[in-house]
């Protein structure tokens, strides 16, 4: 690998589970490739969409926010999602803020992976 860009860029588009960045919005900033196969949507279409797309449940979407906002993060969450089609799938979510000290560049950064079909 070249530099680190190009390695971060591998690993994204290499990773089994789902990466994913979101800001303090919960705007989605980056996620990795793998998305496609865990929920259909392609990356493009994800990168600056609110993250509660994914959420059947929107009291369940809410209440993950409050909790990431309070505790800046999760651990071994279970939600239940969409995909694309509509088809609910559970899966397990942990993410974490990550601060640079000064505020900007700071964002969540987690991952998701699809355990069942809901």
């Amino acid at each position: 690998m070249q530099n680190s860009e190009e390695r971060r860029e591998f690993l994204l588009n290499n990773i089994s589970d789902v990466y994913f960045e979101f800001d303090e919005n919960f705007t989605i900033i980056d996620v990795s490739s793998s998305i496609s196969t865990t929920v259909k949507y392609a990356r493009e279409e994800l990168v600056g969409k609110p993250l509660e797309i994914l959420f059947t449940n929107k009291v369940h979407a809410d209440n993950i926010h409050l909790k990431l906002k309070i505790e800046k993060g999760v651990r071994d969450c279970k939600l239940d999602l969409l995909d694309k089609s509509g088809k609910k799938l559970t899966a397990m979510f942990n993410a974490l803020w990550l601060s640079n000290g000064v505020g900007k560049g700071s964002c969540f950064t987690g991952v998701l992976r699809n355990i069942l079909p809901a």
